[in-house]
């Protein structure tokens, strides 16, 4: 029911070292997706992120070596290279080198819309009996053209947005283009430092760039038609420094045992926004009649000037020390764990000179009972937290208010049946809403702030997200058909929240679907040796453009097909793997929200073709 940037993912633990915008995958090993409040995995993002996040860790030498590379071709055009190259050496083999890259070019099914993407890591460890050391060096540009095939802020209009279009039909021109160039290079270690005691730590930096030009296509009152927004060029600068430093370890006190942890996490962001001097001029477009036609004629200077001084420059820091203990009684038959995170963040705005500070502990409980080795019953209380603004008071001191407190609780159940496993688990996730800071006259803003009782950045209402998950995965006949399913019942509502327009609101969340409903499967066919078939589908229930729930996000379904073949060529192996993604061209808006009550729809790419061949040598 919230929103995770990308910016907010971790890589190796290292917070803040994924990238921004378009961000690379070739150095990906493994993607961990934490549910739920992330307090006690890295502390506060400097941008703040609720109810979730994400950790990546990177490609390492296999023992046996990896040899591979491989072509690729997507519709409509685009054809891809990849290689994945690494050995091991030393007699134990305890040094590592690792290299991949991958090149991609051409245009999509969508018309008008075309990509340039170049990625490339590497990766060398060492991995001795008590110390492993790895460096990670990856590199990511990608240039598109016509890629923001979206409207904004469809919260604002009277009326229900118009019916998706066909996934091939762009709604913004080819000549709006952007680039994403990143460079992150991570240090990072363990060591066995004792024979009960773990220290591992890192320390990462990041150099994100966003560039080019584009606009910010708004959807018009009627709902019918929308505004194509004004262009101009941009430069977007991300540089992320991120450490920490963390001991682990067991011991035991008469029949309790104790699992401890302490963590020092530190990230600091800087974040500088450049703008071009001329807009463009913005015009109506009607869905109903042709739009190409129309997006041919819109005004495209974009003129060759900048802005005297950029519109962003801050820098924001983070600080933060956690530390738990995960109790054991009865053989760990019943497991609790007290502990909690101090952070401090700092924040300065260089446009205006002002800074604050702001810090806050937030506790953490967690209660386990683990009747056997196959079942699970656990619940928790945990919190997250997002950076306040700075705010000047009315006898001109520079304050920051306390970082804005997200409460979530949870119940579950996991049960592994031997062939499959199945989890159950409900939530609540209660947000404080806050205020933009709208003084324009007659906002619900403006007359609190007229009396004294409110001011930009302070707290006020909230939003709550109750919901209930069960998901199952199994290996059957022989480990040859692997199904999962998944499915999340949501309630999101808001109450005396202020909207994006500053106005209080009471309802429903925007863009929330109360149903999401995930069902896969992989068969390794008997027919065919080598050959192994796979189908996606995935429902996504009706959601609401406005907290009154007068105007409807309709629901959609897709389903994905595809097929693997591996076949021995001499000592080598082929790979050729193919999916037809959108199989039945439906058309959809895929919807997602933003701060405050912000929407945004998405025109869903149509049915689209891959096929890859990759040679293990």
């Amino acid at each position: 029911g919230y929103q995770l940037d990308a910016r907010q993912f971790s890589v190796n633990g290292l917070a803040g070292m994924y990238g921004t915008q378009g961000t690379a995958s070739v150095q990906v090993g493994s993607a961990q997706l934490i549910k739920g409040a992330s307090t006690a995995v890295n502390g506060m993002d400097p941008e703040g992120a609720v109810s979730g996040s994400v950790n990546i860790e990177t490609k390492k030498a296999a023992d046996e070596g990896n040899r591979k590379i491989g072509l690729g071709w997507f519709s409509n055009n685009r054809a891809q290279g990849t290689f994945d190259l690494g050995q091991r050496f030393g007699e134990n083999k305890e040094f590592g080198v690792r290299a991949n890259g991958k090149l991609r070019h051409g245009d999509t099914p969508r018309h008008g819309y075309s990509e340039d993407n170049k990625e490339f890591a590497l990766n060398a460890d060492y991995r001795g009996e008590t110390l492993r050391v790895a460096f990670d060096s990856i590199y990511a540009k990608r240039k598109t053209n016509g890629g923001r095939a979206r409207i904004q802020d469809i919260q604002n209009a009277n009326g229900r947005l118009f019916d998706a279009p066909e996934g091939k039909v762009n709604l913004a021109p080819s000549w709006q283009a952007q680039n994403t160039r990143g460079q992150t290079n991570m240090l990072t270690f363990e060591w066995d430092a004792f024979e009960n005691a773990q220290i591992t730590g890192g320390i990462g930096y990041n150099n994100a760039r966003y560039y080019g030009n584009f606009a910010s296509p708004t959807v018009t009152s009627s709902g019918l038609t929308y505004n194509s927004g004004r262009a101009r060029l941009t430069d977007q600068r991300f540089k992320t420094l991120s450490m920490n430093l963390t001991a682990r370890g067991e011991f035991e006190t008469g029949p309790v045992s104790h699992n401890w942890s302490a963590a020092f996490d530190r990230i600091d962001r800087k974040r500088t926004t450049y703008q071009g001097a001329r807009q463009t001029r913005s015009s109506v477009i009607d869905p109903s009649l042709d739009i190409p036609t129309q997006l041919a004629k819109l005004d495209s200077n974009l003129g060759t000037a900048w802005s005297a001084t950029p519109s962003v420059d801050t820098v924001i820091k983070v600080n933060s020390l956690a530390v738990s203990d995960t109790l054991g009684f009865v053989d760990n038959k019943y497991r609790l764990t007290l502990g909690g995170r101090f952070q401090a963040v700092e924040q300065k705005n260089k446009l205006n000179g002002r800074k604050a500070d702001a810090s806050r502990f937030s506790p953490m409980l967690m209660a386990a009972w683990v009747p056997q080795p196959d079942l699970v019953v656990y619940g928790n209380y945990m919190e997250d937290l997002e950076p306040s603004d700075i705010r000047t008071d009315d006898d001109g001191h520079v304050t920051m208010a306390d970082p804005r407190v997200s409460r979530q609780f949870e119940v579950g159940v996991r049960k592994n049946w031997g062939d499959f496993v199945t989890t159950l688990n409900a939530f609540q996730i209660k947000r404080p809403g806050y205020w933009r800071g709208n003084t324009t006259s007659g906002t619900d803003f403006a007359m609190r702030k007229n009396a004294g009782l409110a001011y930009s950045g302070s707290e006020q209402g909230m939003e709550r997200s109750r919901g209930i998950e069960f998901n199952t995965y199994a290996n059957l006949l022989n480990k040859t058909l692997r199904p999962s399913f998944g499915l999340m019942y949501l309630q999101s509502t808001v109450k005396d929240y202020p909207n994006f327009a500053d106005n209080l609101v009471n309802g429903v969340q925007v863009a929330n679907p109360r149903v999401i409903a995930k069902a896969g499967v992989e068969w390794d066919t008997p027919f065919a040796k080598g050959l192994t078939l796979n189908g996606n589908v995935s429902y996504f229930g009706k959601s609401y453009q406005d907290t009154q729930k007068q105007y409807v996000f309709p629901s959609y379904t897709l389903v994905d097909v595809g097929a693997r073949y591996k076949t021995k060529l001499g000592k080598n192996t082929l790979t050729v793997s193919s999916s037809v993604e959108n199989l039945f061209n439906k058309n959809y808006w895929q919807v997602q929200r933003g701060q405050y009550d912000r929407s945004f729809a998405v025109v869903g790419m149509p049915r689209t073709y891959w096929l890859k061949a990759e040679l293990d040598f």
